[in-house]
């Protein structure tokens, strides 16, 4: 859902003590000097109706890849003849997500951010080669702070300042490091580093529509497809417009109980992308390229001792892929 803090409110407490000779109202809702919703309404019983601002709104910040965002609305009282009457303008927190509230009426976008990181999940898997970013929104700046626990059990704390807006916090592996509390107001979230020798990495929008990094071990087979054209040119059978199909086959291990909702919301997901090539050293070496998940299963049992394992089947969306190269 789109969750506009204050919305009704405004208009609520707007309208009241301005009803005489309102005939009625037109707001606009835009993102600095970009309109992306207006629409004249007449009052239905108690409330003003502006059916389609949820989608427009959603459209706009998919588009964008936004996941939190400040809209100012402005209302327009008018009178029967269309003249406006007053002018109205508030500043809402707009917040995209699939969260389900149990009071939305009393929690505005801004304190729900401020409550959560932006992501369903209280803890991930990630490698020691991975530098993790957990994202978040700050109305101001805040700060952090991340627990490392050790092999032998010690721990180091340290402390950072998260700049207001939509950002995200990198917690980087050190040597020995088992795992890392972040903290950042009433927010927490824990971080488990895997040695993993074969895994996966993906990255989805997840239900805030932010990108979220997922780890996990298994096993993959790689099914390319190649199909092109032909024709012949002085004697010789020449290829062209060339494209590549490569369907990929994965399955996992047992895993535990808390990766089944990250591993679903990411198959769930409208955008994906797969860790096509990877080189560990003094720097990093991603390409991460946009997949479509054809089909998964992840079935889950009440018999004891029955293993939760995923199996996906997935396909590039960029029928003509380069090779990733390495130079070594």
């Amino acid at each position: 859902m789109i969750f506009l803090s204050g919305v009704n409110n405004f208009l609520r407490e707007s309208v009241s003590g301005q009803e005489s000779g309102c005939d009625h109202i037109v707001l606009q809702v835009k993102q600095g000097s970009t309109k992306i919703f207006e629409a004249t309404s007449r009052k239905i019983g108690s409330y003003y109706e502006f059916p389609g601002m949820d989608e427009l709104i959603k459209a706009h910040m998919l588009q964008n890849n936004l996941s939190v965002f400040s809209a100012s609305a402005v209302y327009f009282p008018c009178d029967a003849s269309g003249c406006q009457v007053d002018t109205y303008t508030k500043t809402l927190a707009v917040i995209y997500t699939g969260a389900e509230l149990r009071k939305p009426g009393t929690l505005t976008a801004d304190v729900f951010a401020s409550v959560y990181f932006l992501t369903h999940y209280k803890s991930a898997w990630t490698t020691p080669s991975e530098s993790y970013l957990l994202n978040y929104y700050a109305a101001s700046n805040e700060n952090y702070t991340i627990v490392r626990t050790f092999k032998d059990g010690t721990t180091a704390t340290a402390t950072g300042t998260a700049t207001a807006g939509t950002s995200s916090i990198p917690v980087n592996y050190l040597t020995d490091c088992v795992s890392a509390v972040v903290t950042m107001g009433s927010r927490t979230f824990t971080l488990y580093f895997l040695d993993i020798d074969i895994a996966e990495r993906f990255q989805f929008r997840n239900a805030f529509n932010a990108l979220e990094s997922v780890v996990f071990p298994a096993a993959t087979t790689e099914a390319p497809k190649t199909e092109y054209e032909t024709a012949q040119q002085e004697n010789v059978l020449q290829r062209y417009d060339i494209e590549e199909q490569l369907e990929v086959k994965i399955q996992t291990p047992p895993l535990p109980e808390f990766m089944r909702q990250t591993l679903l919301d990411m198959c769930r997901s409208h955008y994906v992308e797969r860790l096509d090539s990877y080189r560990a050293g003094s720097t990093n070496y991603q390409v991460y390229s946009p997949v479509i998940i054809k089909e998964y299963k992840f079935d889950k049992s009440n018999e004891p001792n029955k293993p939760l394992v995923l199996e996906l089947t997935l396909q590039y969306s960029n029928t003509k892929r380069n090779s990733a190269i390495e130079f070594g």
